[in-house]
């Protein structure tokens, strides 16, 4: 029986080969090309779901071996679990999402870079930094960004927006509360 069954197994997996052109070969990983995969981000997966993200990264036939690496999903947490992982590595994934089960990558998925999400708690190390060099740091973090300044006074936006960050800044020029996506 088990032998029949790893026949129709072997004939099923051959006819997907042939419908859709593939060789056998294409279908089990090289021992050269498997192993963590070279690419270091992965900016296809901006604003799709975390979970189609980590399926993505982990993908075997795409050339990775996540027995290798580990993927992070950094939500939005409280204030006292904001700190990298000890056991964290350079080659390690960060996705960086919006909050609950659904939530949706709002930040370019990649190796080696960890920082608190910038949904809550924000750029925490931002508050008292001149606006312009503020909107330089949070462009350099988030390429891709839309970065708007406004008085400290005026009233936050009735929309969230998973590309924008809102800076407030006091009469002097600075930051005045902490930026954050939304």
């Amino acid at each position: 029986m088990t032998i029949f069954i790893n026949n129709v197994l072997g004939l099923v997996v051959l006819t997907l080969a042939c419908l859709f052109k593939l060789s056998i070969t294409s279908l089990v990983p090289k021992p050269g090309n498997y192993g963590v995969s070279h690419k270091s981000e992965w900016p296809e997966l901006l604003f799709k779901p975390k979970f189609e993200a980590v399926l993505a990264i982990q993908d075997p036939f795409a050339g990775s071996d996540p027995t290798q690496y580990s993927v992070f999903i950094q939500s939005p947490f409280e204030a006292d679990v904001r700190v990298a992982p000890k056991y964290a590595d350079d080659k390690d994934v960060w996705i960086y999402t919006t909050a609950g089960i659904d939530g949706i990558v709002y930040e370019i998925p990649k190796r080696g870079e960890w920082h608190p999400n910038r949904i809550d708690p924000g750029w925490t190390n931002l508050v008292g930094v001149e606006y312009k060099m503020a909107i330089q740091i949070i462009k350099q973090d988030m390429p891709g960004v839309l970065v708007e300044y406004k008085p400290t006074d005026s009233l936050p936006p009735n929309n969230i927006r998973i590309n924008r960050v809102i800076l407030y800044i006091n009469p002097d020029g600075n930051v005045d509360r902490t930026p954050k996506v939304g």
